[in-house]
């Protein structure tokens, strides 16, 4: 009996030990405002997890000798793992010389020193046994709770009207354009203001009268949108609607207008969207890139396409003529060859598809630790350029402004642009104005860090001020290479954070009053004289087929 008792004991650890990592996993998904993670993929990495936290837990069983030990440690381990990433950027904060690998160490030092310990005293455990029993049932309650919203989604789905039919002739993208080499050819600079609200949303919401950053856009040759809506959502939602005109006429609108009634849980409506892509074999079939038609129109008008930003929100290398990578914390600022990209991709066809599972893992994990070792190993003889530094003309335009890296790479990354022949298609990702990504870390012009919270809508005007001045830099520095440039202003959204849509509805901001801060957007469009000009504002919509229909040849209708 006794032994039928400590074995049935044991399961129910190993049980809670295989559920204990995907607590976790269920959590950060079911609260990650861009959850576009296929479902397989999703259930590849809870198996690995639940296989490594069964053979954990069995290994520093036959450490301590006891169950209820080996439990404590496992526990111990899994609460530091999750955290990993959390953990390390606290540290390097106060001490830049840490290492992830120095990190990892130590957590694993202190999984196996809690090992020895209760190894020790495992005396003092046999009084609080049940404790433990209690705690086990816990865990199996939160896998519970935290999977539920996973069997969620499918009837939401359901219930969302299916726009298209796959017996239906239609184009979801096109690579084929009009071109008219009678038409202008201007150099093109698109800054992509991330999370950037509209002039009107400022002056009413925060009360912050936006005259001085009107007038400055003005003297410069901008027409604004004062009241501009961009219902898209989040970033990977809005791009497509920002860049491909042809996928979002003959689908992406009808989708993103199909699920209009959960607009108002913006993490629900992405998960929609996302679950109904990830089935969906119209879209799986045709290999459809639906970010990236804007920039193969003007490819195939002979521009040099450069795209400037963060991998992983929809953006590919493959995309453009060149790639520049300005993320961070990551990797070291480069330029990526396209044709260079391309054979590596026909010669290891098995990474296709892969970045999401592998991102993943990264966002979840240490595996930060090999990520870039794995990427450059399978891509060994991939072309990295460094981009030149030109600090001493980056320092002369951030002198009355707070610098950060990201704030520095972007002007690398346009001066090394404006060594490239033109005409040319320049996009770039400033992302002063988004919460959470940068509230949190400007030591000097925030409360200290300790008191600050990375959701708070009142951080809001700091960024925004700030985002302001660095954007006015870059068009003077655009317009100082080339006074003839066209411009175009444009934010995917606005406060589209699920957890600052909780404190707002807290608040008591009302649903409508939620609904414009998610989707009003900074848009303002500088098209000079020469090029025919701009006599009213542009919706942000029509923004793509504008610039095409003028500067490559008419390809498109406009919105009303």
């Amino acid at each position: 009996m006794e032994k039928n008792h400590a074995n049935i004991k044991l399961i129910g650890y190993c049980g809670a030990m295989l559920l204990l990592p995907n607590i976790f996993l269920l959590f950060l998904y079911n609260n990650n405002q861009e959850a576009t993670i296929r479902y397989e993929h999703l259930g590849i990495l809870a198996a690995i997890l639940a296989i490594m936290a069964l053979g954990l837990f069995l290994g520093l069983r036959a450490i301590a000798k006891n169950s209820e030990g080996a439990f404590l440690a496992a526990l111990l381990f899994w609460v530091l793992f999750w955290f990993f990433e959390q953990i390390y950027s606290i540290i390097v904060w106060y001490s830049p010389v840490f290492s992830r690998e120095t990190l990892l160490a130590a957590v694993l030092f202190a999984t196996l020193l809690f090992v020895g310990i209760v190894r020790r005293y495992y005396i003092s455990f046999e009084k609080v046994i049940p404790v433990f029993a209690t705690v086990t049932v816990m865990l199996y309650v939160l896998f519970v709770f935290n999977a539920i919203p996973l069997f969620q989604t499918g009837p939401l789905i359901v219930m969302a009207e299916e726009p298209l039919r796959e017996d239906e002739p239609f184009t979801l993208t096109r690579r084929q354009f009009n071109v008219d080499t009678a038409t202008p050819s201007p150099d093109i600079f698109w800054l992509h203001t991330d999370g950037a609200l509209s002039f009107a949303a400022v002056e009413r919401f925060f009360g912050d009268p936006q005259d001085e950053f009107r007038a400055a856009l003005h003297s410069r040759g901008f027409v604004i949108n004062e009241n501009a809506i961009l219902n898209a959502g989040g970033t990977w939602v809005a791009l497509p609607t920002l860049f491909s005109p042809t996928f979002y006429d003959n689908y992406w609108g009808a989708l993103l207008a199909a699920t209009d009634r959960y607009i108002n849980t913006e993490r629900r409506r992405v998960q929609v969207i996302g679950s109904r892509l990830a089935r969906d074999s119209i879209v799986r079939e045709q290999h459809i890139d639906p970010y990236y038609e804007l920039f193969h129109a003007f490819m195939a008008a002979d521009y040099t396409v450069v795209l400037q930003g963060f991998p992983g929100l929809g953006l590919n290398p493959l995309a453009a003529n060149r790639f520049y990578n300005i993320f961070a914390e990551r990797t070291p600022l480069t330029i990526i060859d396209h044709d260079s990209l391309e054979r590596q991709r026909l010669r290891h066809p098995f990474l296709a598809g892969s970045e999401e599972l592998l991102e993943l893992m990264t966002m979840t994990s240490p595996f930060s630790i090999i990520e870039e070792f794995l990427f450059v190993n399978l891509l060994n003889d991939l072309q990295w350029l460094t981009i030149p530094t030109h600090s001493e003309r980056v320092q002369q335009l951030t002198v009355n402004s707070e610098p950060t890296f990201h704030e520095q790479s972007l002007f690398r990354n346009l001066l090394e642009a404006f060594t490239l022949e033109s005409p040319k298609f320049v996009y770039t990702q400033p992302s002063f104005w988004h919460g959470n990504r940068w509230w949190y870390h400007w030591p000097s012009i925030l409360a200290p860090i300790a008191d600050r919270d990375p959701f708070d809508h009142n951080q809001y005007m700091v960024a925004h001020n700030f985002g302001n001045e660095v954007l006015l830099n870059m068009i003077d520095l655009i317009l100082e290479h080339n006074p003839n440039a066209v411009i175009v202003i444009q934010a995917d959204h606005g406060f589209h954070l699920f957890e600052t849509q909780l404190i707002l509805e807290e608040m008591g901001f009302s649903e409508e009053e939620r609904f414009e801060l998610i989707h009003a957007t900074l848009s303002a469009v500088r098209i000079p004289p020469q090029y025919g000009g701009l006599e009213e504002p542009l919706h942000p919509k029509n923004i793509t087929r504008e610039l095409v229909n003028r500067f490559v040849g008419v390809n498109y209708e406009l919105l009303p």
